[in-house]
């Protein structure tokens, strides 16, 4: 078996499952003949409703019995006896009944005709209580006419409903019977004719697939013997690449570990500008908060130097009322010296009082001058403070602008510092990601040139693989496909490994320039 054609092996194959096949038929037969036993079982509830009508016939005419017992009786006690099986046999009967109505599938017509029959069972057992009745009274005779009259024609009526209920029960169980065995010979000649059909569908495709996977077969062999020489140099190519794809890793590796270093430095600076210009921010706050603190003190003050001009005002007021009084004081002392004067003696002591108020009032007047000019210069210097302090209180507001300004300028370099830290921090990540990469790379590539080895490996093994298909094949074990020992002229596989200095980018080979 081992020095076999292919063609020999796949037709055994074939063979066996047509075997199969014909297994498989006379399987489905018996599985047939099964399922007609099931189907015969199946129609057991037909002979369910059979027996069910057949015992409620044979209990009604039961009780029709024990009614003539009870006709029949001599004594109390037989006739006591025999109502007492008639009571119990007529709760079997009911029984059955509603077994009967309770069936699966049960025609409509019989279930309409059984209930019928339990109508007319319920009115002829009535009429069998009063014939009891009529008995137990001593109405024997009265009894038997009364029962021949109604309860005869009642029976008679059940006996012929149920009669009839079995006779269609009997004639729909043949009909089921008959057509289970026509479905069963139908399914047996479909069977039979299946398997011949798939029997020889099987042999005639057997035979084209055999021969086209032949054919192939011989192809695929003739593309296996010319790519394992391809996948041989190949695997050198993949080797010489891989070792050159490692040392291009490690040196991209080594740059991307310096650039990392770099930026996590920038980030460094860039979180402590960050810093500095949050605090910036919150001297900008706080001298904002002052600066408002000495506006407002600037218009209490002015507001202060305000009222004090127009108390000053009101004092120059009050000062020209006393100078108006001094001056009228003065005139009345003038007056009254020279009415003194004119008084003569008697006019002396007065004289000397108006001499006393005269020099009174123009000191009055002299202090009131001179308050009155110190007054206005206070008012004047007042104003002049005030002009100052009004000139103060915009310098504070352009101070104050000034500040807002700077504040809501470290506000938004404090939140672009944030951001260039935040894209700083991800571009370090990524730098970070990016290094494990390429060391995952240059681990690959040590990986990949054993794996190449492996391949050249796998190459030779092939070679011995295509040999055994041969044999498989054509058979024998000597037999090879001749004029195919060449390469066969299929798309080889070409690599070109690349120089260092291609793996190189412009950024590095900048950098080992400088």
């Amino acid at each position: 078996m081992k020095n076999r054609s292919l063609n020999f092996k796949v037709g055994s194959i074939v063979l066996i499952l047509i075997i199969g096949s014909i297994g498989i038929a006379t399987m489905g037969l018996s599985k047939l003949h099964h399922m007609d036993d099931m189907v015969h079982e199946m129609l057991d509830e037909s002979v369910t409703r059979t027996l069910l009508a057949k015992d409620v016939r044979s209990m009604i005419d039961a009780q029709a019995i024990k009614q003539r017992d009870v006709m029949l009786a001599e004594s109390p006690e037989e006739i006591a006896d025999a109502v007492k099986s008639i009571e119990s046999r007529h709760v079997d009967i009911l029984s059955k009944i509603q077994e009967f109505l309770k069936v699966p599938n049960t025609p409509e017509a019989d279930l309409k005709e059984m209930q019928l029959i339990q109508n007319q069972y319920l009115e002829w057992y009535k009429v069998d209580h009063q014939i009891v009745a009529m008995i137990s009274d001593g109405k024997s005779h009265e009894a038997r006419v009364f029962s021949k009259q109604n309860s005869l024609p009642l029976r008679q009526k059940v006996d012929s409903e149920l009669e009839e209920i079995v006779h269609h029960q009997n004639e729909a169980l043949n009909a089921d019977k008959q057509m289970a065995d026509a479905d069963y010979q139908e399914a047996k000649k479909w069977m039979l004719i299946f398997s011949g059909v798939s029997i020889f569908l099987g042999v005639v495709l057997a035979a084209l697939i055999l021969r086209a996977l032949s054919k192939l077969l011989s192809e695929v062999i003739l593309d296996l013997n010319g790519g394992s020489d391809q996948v041989t140099e190949a695997s050198q190519q993949i080797a010489e690449a891989s070792v050159q794809l490692s040392h291009a890793s490690t040196e991209q590796a080594s740059s991307l570990e310096e650039t990392v270093a770099a930026i996590e430095e920038l980030t460094g600076m860039v979180k402590i500008n960050a810093d500095h210009a949050q605090k910036a921010s919150g001297l900008a706050a706080h001298a904002k908060n002052i600066a408002a603190q000495g506006d407002q003190k600037i218009h209490v003050l002015m507001s202060s130097m305000k009222d004090i001009a127009s108390d000053s005002k009101k004092i120059e007021e009050i000062i020209a009322v006393i100078e108006g009084i001094a001056f009228q004081t003065n005139l009345l002392a003038l007056n009254a010296a020279v009415e003194a004067a004119r008084a003569g003696e008697q006019g002396k002591g007065f004289a000397v009082v108006a001499e006393a108020v005269r020099t009174l009032s123009q000191r009055t007047t002299a202090a009131s001058k001179d308050i009155s000019q110190l007054i206005r210069a206070s008012v004047e210097k007042v104003s002049q403070g005030e002009g100052q302090a009004e000139e103060s209180g915009k310098v504070l507001e352009e101070v104050m602008r000034a500040i807002e300004q700077v504040a809501a300028l470290n506000v938004e370099m404090a939140a672009a510092n944030a951001e260039q830290s935040q894209g700083i921090s991800q571009i370090s990540q990524a730098m970070n990601q990016l290094d494990q990469a390429t060391q995952i790379n240059a681990a690959t590539s040590e990986e990949t040139a054993a794996s190449a080895e492996e391949l050249s490996a796998q190459a030779l093994q092939m070679r011995k693989v295509v040999q055994l298909l041969i044999r498989v094949v054509h058979g024998g074990s000597e037999k090879v496909l001749a004029g195919n020992s060449g390469p066969h002229p299929a798309k080889v596989f070409q690599f070109k490994p690349k120089k260092m200095s291609d793996f190189e980018s412009p950024q590095s080979s900048g950098r080992h320039q400088a």
